[in-house]
């Protein structure tokens, strides 16, 4: 089992979980697109387009995102050290802010929560 796979299920957690947050958008694309949070649909597609990403990287990605559309989460596992009470992603600019602690890296992606 690989890290990177982790680090795709533990960003897909994060958007599940604030997907069925009140304190989020109630919709995919409206968590998904907020500023400064995640890489999103597009710059992955472009890696993978361009050949800076493997095709089973872009799949695996792709397959996960599949599952929570059709609100298959029990399908998703948790990354070993994550679980449902983390539910913020924060990008490493906005982590220096005090009320955030660092909680875990996974695949290359921080991990906070309050």
């Amino acid at each position: 089992y690989d890290d990177w796979q982790e680090g795709q299920e533990a960003v897909a957690w994060v958007i599940i979980n604030r997907y069925l947050s009140l304190q989020f958008p109630n919709d995919w694309i409206g968590v998904v697109s907020q500023e400064n949070q995640f890489a999103g649909y597009i710059v992955g597609k472009t890696k993978y387009e361009n050949g800076s990403i493997d095709s089973i990287t872009w799949d695996y990605a792709y397959f996960i995102s599949g599952l929570m559309v059709i609100d298959d989460f029990d399908s998703i596992d948790y990354p070993n050290g994550f679980t449902e009470d983390y539910l913020y992603f924060v990008s490493a600019q906005s982590a220096t802010r005090s009320n955030w602690q660092d909680v875990i890296i996974i695949g290359g992606n921080k991990f906070y929560h309050k």
